[in-house]
């Protein structure tokens, strides 16, 4: 992921399969989730048991975050 100048600060739900062979889970999710949230960004991230097909579950997971109100800023 190659740095870029950061505006505002949209949450981010990242999901990716233990088994995933087409990109592997050590190297790429958690220097991501890290480089993500040392620039204070909100990281939900979730591992599952799979490849890279993303399941149902989780993909409910993920409609069910992004669909939930926002606080408000104060």
């Amino acid at each position: 992921m190659a740095p870029g100048r950061q505006k505002g600060k949209p949450s981010v739900f990242i999901s990716q399969g233990k088994g995933d062979t087409v990109s592997s889970i050590e190297q790429y999710s958690p220097p991501i989730v890290q480089q993500l949230r040392h620039a204070d960004y909100d990281v939900q991230s979730h591992e599952f048991n799979g490849l890279h097909i993303v399941p149902s579950a989780i993909v409910q997971k993920a409609m069910k975050w992004y669909t939930q109100p926002t606080p408000s800023a104060n």
